[in-house]
């Protein structure tokens, strides 16, 4: 049984580990970046609610999809943990080329 908190209003629909940080407001849109952890990933209610439909998952072929049957949500699997053993990583061309797909994905 997921143990729930409740939010300063009241609401009763975050989980034990709270929300995903929001990281970057785009100053024209207002668009939101969001980090968060497997919970907030897996809870339907926090994604929902903060407006969270496009995904990446760090974890990539080895952390799960938990919404990908609902045509809502779009998924990247992006495996974070490569990154080490990427050609060039360690200039900041390899970062940037390493970083590709999830810059695509997420601009």
């Amino acid at each position: 049984m997921e143990k729930i908190a409740k939010n300063e209003s009241n609401d009763e629909w975050m989980n034990e580990f709270g929300m995903p940080d929001v990281v970057y407001v785009h100053p024209t849109t207002g668009a939101k970046f969001y980090i968060g952890d497997e919970s907030a990933a897996s809870n339907l209610k926090t994604l929902e609610k903060c407006g969270i439909y496009n995904i990446v998952n760090a974890k990539g072929d080895q952390g799960k999809c938990y919404h990908e049957a609902d045509s809502r949500f779009k998924y990247l699997r992006f495996q974070v943990s490569g990154s080490y053993s990427f050609p060039g990583i360690n200039t900041p061309e390899g970062v940037l080329k390493f970083f590709g797909p999830a810059h695509d994905f997420i601009d």
